[in-house]
């Protein structure tokens, strides 16, 4: 109960087809799916039953403008320096995924990944303000976004800051169920009508037993 992942799995098409989102965006609680959002609808819908208890808790409607500004953000840095450096610029794609956790121990940590252009381009990390990539990827995009100040600043704000919030209130209304459902449903008066319905209970049986045994003794007699 001590380990809670909150996240965000972004998904960012530049330029956008024709009649479809240009971003779509799902989150998730511990792999659980709470909220879609994508361009389109504009609107933050509450997926599952885990979705419909938080959609009315404050973080709720705080969630669209943030999600909104990150895709308008990565779409206009990493996205256009992909497009420069990739062979095929017509057409980029963006995966992203934003984390907050908090462990076992209740530490804390946020992190954001990336994949862009599926395996072309190289996976990057954004974790104590460093962008880092694997043996793989391109050091040129790395400098690129290396050099994003503004970038970088923002999207700390965004996992140190927003996300982090949100996990904090999530995990206080979790908490909430946790000891509202978990509660014994009993009243004062409770322990005193179990002990009754016992003696109650104990009563019968000894009649009962007192009828068998008249019933045993009068067979032998006859």
């Amino acid at each position: 109960a001590d380990v809670l992942c909150l996240l965000y799995d972004f998904s960012i098409i530049s330029p956008a087809r024709p009649g479809q989102p240009w971003y779509k965006i799902e989150g998730q609680i511990n792999g659980n799916t709470f909220v879609y959002y994508d361009s389109q609808s504009k609107e933050l819908k509450p997926v599952g039953r885990l979705g419909l208890q938080l959609k009315d808790i404050p973080f709720w409607e705080r969630q669209k403008e943030t999600l909104e500004d990150s895709c308008n953000e990565l779409k206009t840095k990493p996205l256009e320096i992909t497009a420069e450096t990739s062979s095929n610029r017509d057409f980029c794609t963006l995966q992203g995924r934003l984390t907050c956790e908090r462990g076992a121990n209740r530490e804390r940590r946020s992190f954001w990944r990336f994949h862009l252009n599926g395996q072309i381009t190289p996976d990057f990390e954004l974790e104590n303000r460093k962008w880092t990539v694997d043996d793989s990827g391109d050091q040129r995009l790395k400098d690129m976004l290396d050099s994003d100040r503004e970038l970088t600043e923002f999207l700390m704000r965004v996992s140190d800051g927003d996300c982090m919030s949100w996990l904090q209130q999530v995990s206080e209304h979790l908490e909430e169920m946790r000891e509202t459902t978990g509660a014994p449903a009993t009243t004062p008066g409770t322990p005193q009508v179990r002990g009754a319905a016992i003696r109650s209970i104990t009563s019968i049986l000894s009649v009962l037993l007192m009828c068998l045994t008249l019933l045993g003794i009068q067979g032998r007699v006859v």
